[in-house]
Order: structure tokens, then sequence, then C-alpha cells
């Protein structure tokens, strides 16, 4: 037998714990296979991904770097990374004689993609394969399973899903709505189950797959020489899960395998459970210490397991960017027992407008029901318009994160413990995403964000962390007022950012934001005169939220909100347009009077790519849920007029 291990990754689509029968959470058996690996293996209560979407999570796993220093955090935004000095780890496995094999999801959020997964892998495509192989060859090979995906647990039409997961399941392994529990952050109805039970029939789809090359394992004779990691890529792909800052969107299903001839690998025995902190930056490094190489010092993780073995962390961390075309910004850590998030957009709601996940039923039948008043104070929560600028949730006595502890008086210590580690990370890998997106690429120009982000005249992130945090405060708004005065445009697009969630946070009748009813309109307005267009579309919806309505509406000759705001929808930068349409999701009151602005950025994107790696498909996505909300117009996508 090889002295070195060969490894493989059995990687599957947004699963939470709560949803994988060997956690003990499910009435029923969704996952055996997976089940079995975990008896004879380790089961991991505490693995969190670095986020709560695909691409920026497996742009941390393929890096072993946090998104937060690369950039890499927005879903799909192809940054520049370093490239001669950050690769795909599992380069250095094939440089010291690994085969390397990927099939096939990459997703890497890299600019220049295709070349970085050349450069990655022996093989990635649908039918790479550790056959591919010499003989005696050791192997990283990674298999990503695609049926568990939101896909078929929400997104696309029932019709779909039955074709898709019902129809290839064994005839006896359908689970019924009537078999399911329903958590309860969702009303328990018959409809309710019958969309719910989608996650159980695709976790089981999913899990048949995997048997199928635990199977092909056995059969090739590699069992007994190959490590075997098992993990879903974030938390689960329905409403409030994926997609969402708080565990239920980053902790992922976790389980592993160390046959006998490696258990001096294994640190945590085998037949166990271990509540150790682990994080998706630690992959990387691990995956080379256990083939006895050393990690660049690059990397941010730690090692897990091997003779190289580092201790566990007191704090793992996680973020929510953008995501296709919901815009926010949100920073966690997590200790074991609590989650703790700094909501930064709190004035939008938890189920933002999304094309992707309002096209769902689900979705439609919560908002639905909702609009009805039939929903539970915790069932309406996600849809609420608002969100607490802070959580703090204890996932051993909470699992499904119903009681936020942040504003609990017996919790204050933890809560303050929390938001200063939050910020103290922010500060120790240099978080480039507190810029806006536009300028975190426009300044780093011919370099990348990763090597200017402690360049302060690239990031001056100390000033951008401080009026962030006024961002959500109650207060704050004479403090806002002052910094859009600022030297740098980022600080004072975070000023910007402030004064409109303030309005939207008096508007949805939050406590202690009377004062924005009493701001100077004509020093905000003053805004409007000399500012990157970035800045220009916070402070213009902030004053249109107000009902300024033209120049004539204060003193003095300052530029008329209105039409900066529709100057930046007709824009020909695609991230612009994105941030101002945005802002008219949110603006539901006058965002009808702009609909003229909405049909020339329509005719914009014409001819452009909408492929999801392209920045004109949030402009598209965008577009499409302002006609939804206010034309009454349908929303699908053309691949699922079959089914509809």
């Amino acid at each position: 037998m090889n002295d070195r291990p060969n490894i493989l990754w059995l990687t599957y689509e947004d699963t939470s714990p709560q949803f994988v029968s060997c956690y003990g959470m499910t009435p029923v058996q969704t996952s055996p296979r997976i089940d079995e690996l975990a008896a004879r293996g380790v089961r991991f209560d505490n693995v969190f991904a670095t986020a709560p979407v695909c691409s920026a999570s497996r742009s941390a796993l393929i890096t072993g770097v946090c998104n937060e220093a690369t950039g890499l955090g927005h879903h799909r935004s192809r940054i520049q990374i370093p490239r001669e000095r950050i690769k795909g780890f599992p380069r250095y496995l094939r440089e010291a004689g690994y085969y390397t094999s990927n099939n096939e999801k990459t997703d890497y959020n890299i600019h220049g993609e295709s070349d970085f997964i050349a450069e990655t892998w022996d093989e990635s495509s649908s039918t790479a394969h550790w056959r591919g192989r010499a003989d005696d060859q050791p192997f990283f090979s990674v298999f990503n399973f695609m049926d568990s995906h939101q896909t078929r647990t929400m997104t696309r039409p029932y019709r779909w899903y039955e074709e898709q997961v019902l129809e290839s399941l064994p005839e006896d392994a359908p689970i019924s709505p009537d078999q399911i529990d329903v958590p309860p952050v969702f009303k328990d109805d018959d409809e309710m189950r019958r969309y719910l039970s989608r996650v159980y029939n695709s976790i089981r789809l999913c899990d048949l797959r995997i048997g199928e090359r635990l199977d092909e394992l056995s059969a090739d004779g590699l069992s007994d020489s190959t490590i075997v990691f098992c993990f879903a890529d974030h938390g689960e792909g329905i409403p409030r899960g994926k997609c969402n800052g708080i565990g239920f969107g980053y902790r992922a299903a976790f389980v592993a395998y160390f046959p006998e001839a490696y258990k001096h690998l294994n640190p945590w025995g085998s037949c166990v459970i271990t509540s150790e902190l682990v994080s998706f930056e630690d992959l990387a490094p691990t995956m080379l210490s256990l083939a006895g190489l050393t990690p660049p010092d690059h990397m941010t993780g730690r090692i897990l397991a091997g003779p190289s073995r580092q201790s566990a962390p007191e704090y793992i961390y996680a973020a929510r960017n953008r995501l296709d075309d919901t815009p926010d910004l949100a920073r966690s850590t997590m200790d074991g027992t609590f989650v703790y998030t700094r909501n930064y957009f709190p004035h939008l709601p938890v189920m933002k407008y999304q094309k992707f996940a309002d096209v769902s039923d689900i979705m439609r039948a919560i908002r639905r029901d909702s609009d009805a008043g039939v929903l539970t104070e915790i069932q309406q929560e996600m849809v609420q318009p608002t969100r607490p600028t802070e959580y703090l949730f204890d996932l051993h006595a909470d699992p499904w994160e119903i009681n936020n502890l942040a504003s609990d008086t017996a919790y204050a210590e933890d809560l303050l413990r929390l938001r200063t580690e939050t910020i103290r990370h922010a500060r120790e890998v240099g978080d480039v995403h507190f810029l806006p997106e536009h300028e975190m690429v426009a300044r780093a120009r011919d370099t990348s964000p990763y090597e200017r982000r402690f360049d302060v005249d690239y990031n001056p992130l100390d000033q951008l962390l401080e009026v962030a945090d006024l961002v959500g405060r109650p207060n704050s708004v004479n403090q806002l007022v002052d910094t859009l005065t600022h030297d740098d445009a980022a600080v004072r697009y975070w000023a910007g950012v402030g004064l409109f969630a303030a309005v939207r946070l008096r508007q949805a009748g939050i406590p202690g934001w009377e004062s924005i009813e009493r701001i100077d309109i004509a020093r905000v307005s003053a805004a409007l005169l000399d500012n990157p267009s970035f800045v220009l579309v916070e402070v213009a919806a902030a004053l249109i939220g107000l009902g300024v309505r033209s120049p004539q509406d204060h003193e003095g000759a300052h530029p008329d909100p209105w039409h900066v705001l529709a100057g930046a929808i007709e824009d020909d930068d695609p991230l612009l347009a994105h941030q101002a349409i945005e802002k008219l999701l949110y603006l539901p009151s006058v965002a009808p009077e702009f609909a003229t602005s909405v049909d020339k950025a329509a005719q914009k994107i014409e001819g452009k790519s909408l492929a999801r790696a392209s920045l004109f498909f949030p402009v598209s996505q965008a577009i499409d849920m302002y006609h939804y909300l206010f034309d009454d117009a349908a929303l699908y996508y053309e691949d699922d007029l079959p089914y509809l």
C-alpha cells in the first residue's frame, strides 16, 4: 500500500445537518449511505462554510484563503487574485505526484477560471474519475452531486422536480409529505409539507448517488487505502437557509472516514462525534498535510488531521456578501455554541427579493400567507421589511435559530465578546468587501484586492468599519450626515447606506429612528453635487425615501435625486445599474415612476451575455423582479416553461 493515502471528496449541494439522518433530527432516514459512513467514521457537528452560497464557499475551499482577504466573497464575481502565489490546492498535490480529478462543478469565482482549472486538475469534467490515474498513483478525487441543489429542493417547478428527483428514486424510496417534520419557521399545512418534502427526497437521491461512488471505490479495491470526506457546500437550499448569514446558512453536514491503514492520521478516532470547530478554510491545508506536504504560508486555515495537526481555534468566521441580484454584507463569528452575526444592511429583509428564490412555489406561498396574515410571528420573521442589526443564536438550545439573544441582557457579555472578535478578524484579514464592489475592483487597478488589502490608500478599513458600524445604530443620523464630507468616497458610501437604512427602518416603524425625519435636507442634498455614482445612488435613495422630489423641495440649487437615481439605472456600468434598480425594490411607493428608466436599462443589456458569471446577470434578475413586483408580470426562467 502507498504510504500516501488516496483522498476522496464526495461533496453535495445545499444541505444542513438538520436534514441528514445521521444527525438525529429527521423523522425518517434520508441518507443511509452517509449515515453508514458516519457510523464507521467521524460525524462533525460544527463545520461551517465561509459563505452561505456555493461560489464563495468553493473559493475558500479551493484556495485555503478566506474570501474577505481575496475579495472572492461576491457570488460569481470573477475577481483577480495573485495567481503566482495563490493556487488551487490540488495543484500542489499534482506536483507531488498525485492524480487529481474533479467531477465536475468548479464555480471558483476567480478571474481567468478556465486557466486556473487547467492548472489545478489533471482532469475536470463530467467524466473525471480516479480511474484516470496511472498504476499505483495516489489520487485526490472530487465528485460533486447536484441532486440536493436548491433547484431540486425549491426553485424549479414541481413537475420538473417530479421528473428529475421522484422518478429517479426507486419505487419504495420516496418520502411522503406526511412523514416529514416541518421546522417551526414554516407554516405546517399540506401545501408546505408538499414543498418541504422536496428536501427530503432530494437528499435521498443524492445519498443514492454517493453510495454508487462508494461502491465503485470498494469494487476497485480502494476502500482500505482511501480517506473519504463527505460534506455539503453550505446550508439548506430553502428559505431562511442558503443565502442567509446565520448558522442555518453556513452550517454544513460533514462526515469523514479514515481506513485502518491511516488511523494514525485521524485525531478523533472511529465511530465518534466531534464538536470541534471546523471552517472550510481548513480543508486545503489539511489535504496537503495528509499527503505529506507543507501548506503554503498564505493559507488562512489550520491543519485538522495528521502529524502536523493544529489545535482547534476559539472562533471561526463566515460572511455574506452580494449574491446574484441581492445586495448584502453580513459578518459572522462562531464559537461552538453561539453564532453571532452583524447585519450591515439591516434595512433589507431576511428573504430579500431575489428572482432565484421568488420564482419558487414555496416563496410565493410564504409571501401570500404573509399578506393574508396567517403566519405566526416566528414564520413572519423572514419576510419582515427589515431585520435586527445583530443576531446572537445559541445553536445548542435553539437549532432553528428562532430566539435572537442579542437584546437579552443575560447575554450581553457574549454579545460584546463576539462583536469585538468579528471586528478584530475583519482588521486581521484586511476585509476588502467593506469597499463598494465597484471600488474594490477599480482601486486595485493592475494588482488585486488581496495584494492591496492592507494599503490604507486602497482600503481605509478602520474608517470604513467605524462608519459601517453606524448603520442600523439608533442616534447615528447626525454622524452619518457629517461623514458625507469625508475625504474617501468609500467612507462616504457607507454614510449613504446608513441614511437609506435609517429611512427604511423608520418606515418600518422600528423605534429609535425618529431623528431621520428632522434631517438637514439641504446638507444631505449637497452630497449630490460632487460624488462618484456609487455614493450618489445611496444618498439619492435616502432623499427620495424622505419625500424629496425636486430641487425646489429644499433650499439651494442641488441636483434632483430622482434624476440622479434614474441616471444610475440607465448607466452602462452593470454594477451601478444593479445597485440603483435594487433601491427601487425597497422604495415601493415611488418605484413605478421609474419604469421608463428600467426599460432603458433592459434595452442596454439586450445582446449582452446573461450567463450567471456575467455582471449583467444581476441587472437582468433585478429588472425581472421590478416587473414582477410593480407590473404584475410573470416570473419564470425560459427553461422552466415546459413545466409551468
